[in-house]
């Protein structure tokens, strides 16, 4: 797999300038999301790595109502985000205070950033996979957000982690490999923690039981967090997404970091139409 592909700004309608790989030469619009509108937060300590796979495959991942916004001319890969580590001190928002819960949990997310409605809509990223260990995140995520989140058990050992069901067995493995020390993140890989900030910033796009879609609107913030680069190779051991092939996926270098200390928010979903 080639490991040059980048989130290119101008091949998906302004969203990044320039590309992960290198600084961005413009930007994107901050996304203006009521503050109050975010209604749960965690704190990520994980992996978030860009991968990529062929356009057509990803394309058969997605619903009939979505395709992939329109990449260069010569462009046949897409990228994929890969998010997996720990959310602690899990809170709910009320009366404008985080109230922790003491909820912790592991979870991977496989996300397809830069997707749009067939008829009209903006530049949006679709949960195509979750995963995690708790049963009541499983369950508000499947029926409230329309993500697609199955229970699952995490194991690591040294710079390997694994991911197995209880329907399929191993289903998911990663390597990463720590190509920096850790820093705050406002001195590191600047480019790359904007770039990846503005893609969550999009609205994501999850699909209920029922049929229906659902918008929500994330913001990750790394202020007081650490990062370092990573390097990563993904294997998929089971077709966790319909139409996404079995094998080995690579993270892009210049744009996969380890994270400790993210603030991860969350808005209340909201119907749509695409």
């Amino acid at each position: 797999m080639r490991t040059t592909m980048a989130l290119d700004a101008s091949s998906y309608r302004g969203s990044i300038r320039g590309s992960i790989r290198g600084s961005i030469r413009g930007s994107i619009r901050d996304a203006v999301y009521p503050e109050r509108s975010f209604v749960s937060r965690a704190v990520f300590n994980g992996a978030i790595v860009c991968a990529a796979a062929s356009r057509c495959t990803l394309e058969r991942a997605l619903p009939e109502e979505l395709r992939l916004a329109s990449g260069p001319p010569d462009a046949d890969r897409h990228p994929m985000l890969l998010i997996l580590g720990d959310q602690t001190r899990g809170a709910s928002r009320v009366g404008g205070i985080d109230v922790e819960w003491g909820t912790a949990y592991q979870e991977l997310v496989v996300a397809v950033p830069f997707v749009v409605p067939r008829r009209s809509g903006s530049l949006s990223v679709y949960a195509a996979a979750m995963f995690s260990n708790d049963y009541a995140a499983n369950w508000w995520g499947r029926v409230a957000y329309g993500y697609d989140k199955r229970p699952a058990t995490f194991e690591r050992r040294g710079p390997i982690q694994a991911l197995t069901t209880p329907q399929l067995g191993l289903v998911f493995q990663i390597a990463l490999e720590a190509r920096g020390p850790w820093q705050p993140t406002d001195t590191t890989r600047p480019s790359c923690v904007t770039a990846l900030q503005r893609v969550a910033a999009l609205p994501w796009i999850g699909r209920k039981p029922n049929g229906r879609f659902v918008r929500s609107f994330f913001r990750w913030s790394f202020e007081g967090a650490q990062t370092r680069p990573v390097e990563a190779r993904a294997i998929l051991h089971r077709p966790i997404v319909h139409g996404l092939p079995t094998g080995p996926y690579d993270g892009q270098r210049d744009a996969s970091i380890e994270v400790g200390g993210m603030t991860w928010r969350l808005s209340w979903p909201r119907s749509c139409v695409l």
